[in-house]
């Protein structure tokens, strides 16, 4: 690699690359370095500025890295187009305009970054929301929205949008002053079992299809040693294959509910009866969190960017505790410390 740059020092994708190396090295320096250059080399390339915005966010360094992060609109397939009428909002107050809201990414992007809509309800006074269909009757009762709209509906039209994502920039949101209150999600009437044991829910496998689905899942059969522990397991993952039901049903005894449900409101429904989560970095650690629910999330040693680095908590959701890989693709050591403060929470 570094003899290609010799011979092509202009070459962004050899410098990004190089930028991400440095970056998993922890050499933080180095790695802003190569993506700064590869942004002189292609200045109206998007993937440089896409990949500092990570680092930066991953060190907590907000106010430089939504700055950047809003590169990732120039990157394909980011912006479902018809959301995406009138002029961008640039978080001014408006007087009786229309504002669409859209989520741009995933399920748990969407439910993580909610939270920004009283600040948003401040300024505007008609906001309609463009969200995932498994979103919608979780989203159903927030105060300050006049519509939601999801695939196959017809888009209302509004003089201004904005995704979601952005709203942190356009707040000038940094790591000391982003909301933080839980729960921020409407639930209501939703039960709450009683038992004699801590019921816990588990999800182990991130969505099939999603953005690195491999390295943020856990094969079940790593769990196991969670197994023998004096709880209630509830099952909360979606697409349940024959082998993981037989671990759940053998190993875990767990009652199996993910498999059936409908959208994020049945899974809310569960998740607020439960006395903790144990999940993997999917959508359901956002809603157990969103929810003010206890949730303990395991994560690989290169976590997405919202866990930050080197932390245990998670400053968007004070309930959440984070158990990280040591080596990359190695479970053993965060089951085991996930295991021993199970068993302390178990105990009488």
């Amino acid at each position: 690699m570094l003899a290609a740059l010799k011979e092509r020092p202009a070459e962004a994708a050899l410098l990004r690359a190089l930028g991400q190396v440095s970056a998993r090295l922890g050499e933080t320096a180095e790695a802003v370095r190569c993506y700064r250059r590869a942004m002189e080399a292609q200045p109206q390339e998007a993937e440089a500025h896409f990949e500092l915005a990570l680092l930066y966010l991953r060190k907590g360094n907000y106010r430089a890295g939504f700055i950047e992060y809003e590169w990732r609109l120039r990157r394909e397939n980011c912006i479902a187009p018809r959301y995406a009428q009138g002029a961008v909002w640039r978080g001014q107050a408006l007087d009786g305009a229309r504002l669409m809201l859209h989520a741009e990414q995933g399920l748990g992007d969407a439910m993580q970054f909610i939270r920004f809509l009283p600040e948003v309800s401040r300024r505007v006074g008609s906001i309609y929301l463009a969200c995932h269909p498994p979103l919608v009757r979780l989203f159903a009762g927030l105060e300050g929205l006049a519509g939601i709209v999801t695939e196959g509906d017809a888009v209302p039209a509004c003089e201004y949008h904005c995704p979601l994502l952005s709203l942190p920039r356009l707040f000038e949101v940094t790591l000391e002053s982003l909301p933080r209150a839980v729960p921020y999600l409407p639930l209501a009437g939703a039960r709450r079992e009683r038992s004699a044991r801590r019921r816990v829910g588990l999800v182990w496998r991130a969505h099939r299809g999603s953005g690195n689905t491999a390295s943020r899942s856990v094969p079940l059969a790593e769990l196991r040693p969670l197994a023998g522990l004096p709880v209630e397991w509830v099952s909360l993952q979606r697409e349940v294959d024959a082998a993981e039901r037989a671990i759940l049903e053998a190993d875990f005894r767990a009652e199996i509910l993910g498999d059936s449900f409908g959208d994020l409101r049945d899974t809310a429904d569960v998740v607020e009866g439960l006395d903790l989560v144990l999940t993997v970095d999917t959508s359901v650690a956002h809603l157990a969190g969103a929810l003010a629910r206890p949730v303990w999330v395991l994560l690989p040693q290169w976590g997405d960017w919202r866990w930050l680095e080197d932390r245990t908590d998670s400053p968007w959701y004070p309930t959440a505790t984070l158990f990280r890989q040591a080596s990359e693709g190695d479970w053993r050591g965060p089951v085991q410390a996930m295991r021993a403060a199970l068993e302390r929470l178990a105990a009488p």
